[in-house]
Formats: structure tokens, C-alpha cells, sequence
């Protein structure tokens, strides 16, 4: 049921606090008493903006009510009481609580572009939701929403941060429901759909490989040989009135499928033990004499938290039963319980084996996969910006890895993506190229390394987001500085000193193989990445300097990004033919 605000006895108001002092209030307007009542055709989304500082009050007669909002967990507010049943974070009647700002001593963590639940619970035991909208200030939409398929597809896992909502770890424990127990039942429950279209595939169609078997038969009967009957007969001429026959059989047990039964084995047994958990918990909250469960909590509310747990053990039941489907081929009875000491090379090959085997990595992670439910958000939009910009330079030279020859270059990954002073390498005949993702530069040339970190700095910055190092026949002949802004194009002034530093203060004993290193500047190029949502993408380059201001926006056209790179690599090059580099 929709309820609008006007006509409950309470109000809950956002507050943009600017750079300039002045204040912008929001209020919520539309509330349910059911969040899968929420319709956005018929109910308002409250929208505030990311990395704005904002405040929340909220106001109401009665005095037992409370204010609960996803996110409040993750703030050290005094101002905010703990709920003692659930151990939640909510906000009193008339309380006033700070949800981000600048600071450089409070820790405050942005709210990211997405939806946040919030809920007021009153004295007499209703409930009202409402979602709150929370919009990107430098990309729209759908360039955001590009931006995170882009690092989610590319990097599994890397765009999120999970982030405690209403089944957090103390709730759950105080349920006695294993926090494990539920992430890897919730993994599951998300990959479902693909994994039982891959078992009924299993099912019906698995590897296989053709095994033979010899038997003793008598030489009158029809009977198969090979070489190794032949060979029976040469060495056993006692047995000429028998025939080592050959026959061929499907053989199933293999190594992919002994990992295969293990992992489908492994996920029913994970499932009816999350169904026993589910179980007993409900049988808790249904007795009135088992006091080991929060028998404090309002009928009304525990009757919502049975059903819930209802329903979480329904799903697990029928997805037990649809995996239940591959135990009944014939097959399946014919693989043994082996514990592989190595992966086989077939997990990677075949798709629906790997499929599943990465479900099954995913599993014992700490991280709940990508949904729309409201249980996790992406990591904050200026570090996501980072990570997909970086790839973004990535692509523009795996691109160009093809030479005259027609072969791809060289593509060796040295680490983990995106980790720290994690490199990638490229080799284009003579040419190599090295990308270093978020490495530090030390400050002596003792510390240097040609191959790895072949520059050092005299200056104090020395982080630079990207830095892209350029050899020629081995020659180390240059470097190009890029990093990501997520900020307007006038608010990039402010990190003028440390772009400058990155242009003059950096030095390397290597560059060009000269003895007198110390007159070469080895930075050619200061690039700085920033997002333009309205669509820009003329580069600026700032007289006097070696620094250019380039727009990198999700969903817009990358073509002058692109041809900068290559076109600043060119340039290199040429150099380093004139400094006899050939």
C-alpha cells in the first residue's frame, strides 16, 4: 500500500550541505509497507547526489520510533543507537545524523550511485519502506551503467564492495545461521539459472572416452582383434583354443567427471544443510519455550522473518532436487569418488565445465556475485572510474598487437589484474611496452630496476595511477604518466603540483643507455583522464608543460583518447631514433 508521506506522523529529510554553506532539503515523499509493493510507475524515488555532504534528520511524535537506512552500519555516529535485537544501527525520534563529509580526520564513506533501502519502524509494529536514489554527479546513467559492465565483465568481482544490509553477519549469528552458510547458498541461488541449464545439458550429453577390454573367449566364437591379440596368441601358443578378444566400452570415469560428481556432490550437501539451518531456526522462532532466540521481538515482525526463512528454504529444497536431476543418468553411477590432486586441463576446455568450476571457486570467496538485489553496492565511482580507465589503455595497445608478420604481440600478464604495481607487458617486434597499474616510484636511483621500475623521482609525488614505460631493442627510451580524475575539467587545476612533479621531477639512470642520464627529462607526457558526460573529447594541452587534459567518457566515442596514446608512442620512438637508437 502506498503511503504518502503528509499522512504519517513523521518526516525523514535529506540535507546537501555545499562547498559554499548553502543547504538544499530533500524529503522522502512516498512510503509502502512492503518493499515488493514498491512500483516506480506509481512511487517517487528520494534522489540525492554521490560525494555531496548530506545529512538526514528525522522528525516524528512518536517517541519509540525508529529510522533504519542501509549504510549506517559502516558509520562511528554516537548519534546512532543499536537496535538490541538485531544489533542494526537506527536513528532515534528527532535524531540528526551526518552520512558523508569531506573531511580529512572523519572517515566518512561515500553512498555509491545505486539504490538504499530505508525504513521507519513504529511503536505499535508497522513498518514503512522507501528506496533512495543515489545519482552520479559527473555520468549519466546509462555511462555509469556501461562503466560497471565494462569492469564486470573484464574483472569478475573487482566493481563491487559488499557492504552490510539487513542480513548482516550479527543478525545472522544471532539466528544462529551461519554467515558462510548463507553467502554460498546466495552464490548459488544467483548462478541457478546457468546452472541447471548446464546439468540438464550433463545429463543427457557428458565427456566420454572410448576404453577397451580384453577378454578370454573360445577361438570358434566371433571375436574382435587387434595387434594385442595377436601378440597373445605369438607368446601363448598353449592357448590356440582360446582368443584374446577385444571389446570396446564408453568410458566415463574420467578426471574432469570425478571433479564434476565432487563439486555437484558437494553443492547438494551444502544444500540440505542449509535447508536443516533454515529449519531448525524457524522451528525457534515458531516456539514460544525456546528462549535461546530473540523471543523480544514483536509477533508481527517474527511472523515476517518465518516467512522469509520459509521461502529461502523452498529455493534451496527445489534447486537440491533440480541438481538431483544429473545423479539419475546412467553415467553418473559410473564415476568414482576421486580427489584430484591437479585441476584436469578439460575444466578450462569445455565450457560447461568450466562454468561450473568457477561457480564453485566462487563459492569460497568473500564475495556475494553481481545482482540486483539490494545486498551489496559497487565500489565508490571515483575508484571505478580508475579501474575501468586503465583498462581502457589496456585495450588501445592489445589492439595494436599485430605486426607485419599478421601475429598477435606478445600478451604476458606478471600479476594478478588490477593489484597493487601490477604490470602488463607487450612486445611488438623491437618495441616493448610495460603498463604498470598503481606502482609506487622510489626515490633513489638504487632503488630502480630497468625491467620493472626503471625511473625514480626527486619530488614527493610518486604514485601515479598509470605509467606506461617504452624500450626499444632493449633500450629503455621513455615514460608516459597517466591519471584518472574523477572530477569536472576546472577542478583539475587543483592537482597541478602533482602533475607537474610527475613532468619534471622524475629521472631515470636508464634512458637511452646514456652515461649522462641526468640531462634527459624520461616523462615525455603528463596524461590526466577525466569523465565528460556531456560529451567532450578535445584534448587540452596546457602551455609550458608536458600535461594534456584528456576526456575519457564511458559510452562516448574513444577515437582522440585512443589515437593520443598511440600517437604520444610515435613520438617516442621517433626520439629515440634521433638520439641513435635504432
Amino acid at each position: 500500500m502506498d503511503t504518502p508521506c503528509s499522512t504519517q506522523p513523521f518526516s525523514v529529510i535529506f540535507t546537501h550541505v555545499f562547498q559554499n554553506g548553502s543547504r538544499e532539503d530533500t524529503e522522502v515523499q512516498s512510503f509502502v509497507e512492503h518493499l515488493s509493493d514498491w512500483d516506480e510507475s506509481v512511487h517517487v524515488y528520494t534522489a540525492i547526489r554521490e560525494n555531496v555532504n548530506l545529512e538526514l534528520r528525522f522528525r516524528c511524535e512518536d517517541q519509540g520510533a525508529r529510522c533504519y537506512m542501509d549504510g549506517f552500519d559502516g558509520l562511528g555516529d554516537n548519534r546512532l543507537l543499536v537496535d538490541q535485537e538485531s544489533e542494526e544501527n537506527y536513528l532515534g525520534c528527532n535524531g540528526h545524523v551526518t552520512l558523508f563529509r569531506h573531511s580529512t580526520s572523519d572517515n566518512y564513506y561515500p553512498y555509491i550511485p545505486g539504490l538504499y533501502s530505508l525504513r521507519v519502524e513504529t511503536s505499535d509494529g508497522r513498518t514503512f519502506y522507501t528506496l533512495v536514489k543515489v545519482i552520479s554527479n559527473r555520468l549519466f546513467d546509462d555511462q555509469l551503467a556501461t562503466m560497471r559492465s565494462d569492469v564486470e565483465g573484464k574483472l569478475k568481482g573487482v566493481a563491487l564492495d559488499v557492504i552490510r544490509k539487513q542480513h548482516s553477519p550479527k543478525s545472522l549469528a544471532a539466528l544462529r545461521i551461519d554467515p558462510v552458510l548463507f553467502r554460498q547458498y546466495q552464490v548459488l541461488q544467483h548462478y541457478f539459472t546457468d546452472i541447471y541449464a548446464i546439468v540438464s545439458d550433463l545429463a543427457k550429453k557428458v565427456r566420454s572416452s572410448v576404453a577397451k577390454e580384453y577378454q578370454m573367449q573360445p577361438a570358434e566364437m566371433p571375436a574382435h582383434v587387434d595387434v594385442v591379440s595377436i601378440q597373445h596368441r605369438l607368446k601363448r601358443p598353449d592357448t590356440m583354443n582360446l582368443v584374446k578378444s577385444v571389446h570396446k566400452r564408453i568410458n566415463y570415469d574420467l578426471p574432469e567427471n570425478q571433479m564434476l560428481k565432487a563439486i555437484l556432490e558437494k553443492w547438494n550437501r551444502l544444500l540440505h544443510e542449509f535447508v536443516a539451518c533454515m529449519d531448525t531456526t524457524i522451528k525457534g522462532l515458531s516456539s514460544r519455550k525456546d528462549y535461546s532466540f530473540s523471543i523480544s521481538l514483536p509477533l508481527e515482525r517474527k511472523r515476517r522473518l518465518v516467512e522469509e526463512l520459509k521461502e529461502y528454504s523452498g529455493k534451496a529444497m527445489r534447486m537440491s532436487g533440480a541438481l538431483s536431476l544429473v545423479k539419475s543418468s546412467h553415467w553418473y553411477r559410473e564415476v568414482s569418488y576421486k580427489k584430484a590432486l591437479a585441476v584436469p586441463t578439460v575444466m578450462f576446455v569445455d565450457v560447461r565445465y568450466r562454468k561450473l568450476y568457477q561457480i564453485d571457486q566462487a563459492l569460497q570467496g568473500d564475495e556475494i556475485p553481481v545482482h540486483t538485489g539490494l545486498g551489496q553496492q559497487w565500489k565508490r565511482t571515483d575508484q571505478l572510474y580508475e579501474i575501468w580507465s586503465w583498462l581502457q589503455v589496456v585495450d588501445v595497445f592489445g589492439e595494436m598487437g599485430s605486426g607485419e608478420d599478421g601475429q598477435r604481440g606478445s600478451f604476458e600478464i606478471t600479476s594478478k589484474p588490477v593489484a597493487k604495481d601490477n604490470m602488463i607487458q607487450y612486445r611488438f617486434g623491437d618495441i616493448s611496452l610495460h603498463i604498470t597499474y598503481d606502482g609506487t616510484i622510489p626515490s633513489h636511483p638504487e632503488a630502480t630496476d630497468k625491467w620493472t621500475v626503471p625511473v625514480y623521482t626527486t619530488g614527493t609525488n610518486n604514485n601515479p595511477d598509470v605509467r606506461m614505460d617504452l624500450f626499444l631493442r632493449e633500450i629503455y627510451i621513455g615514460t608516459i604518466m597517466i591519471d584518472m580524475k574523477y572530477r569536472k575539467r576546472h577542478a583539475l587545476t587543483d592537482s597541478m603540483r602533482q602533475l607537474t612533479s610527475y613532468a619534471d621531477n622524475v629521472r631515470s639512470p636508464y634512458i637511452y643507455g646514456k652515461k649522462r642520464w641526468q640531462k634527459y627529462r624520461p616523462v615525455h607526457q603528463v596524461l590526466v583522464l577525466y569523465p565528460e558526460k556531456h560529451g567532450g573529447i578535445e584534448v587540452e594541452e596546457l602551455d609550458g608543460k608536458s600535461i594534456s587534459l584528456v576526456p575519457l567518457t564511458p559510452a562516448e566515442d574513444q577515437t582522440v583518447f585512443q589515437e593520443t596514446l598511440r600517437w604520444l608512442v610515435a613520438e617516442m620512438l621517433l626520439e629515440a631514433e634521433e638520439e641513435g637508437i635504432q
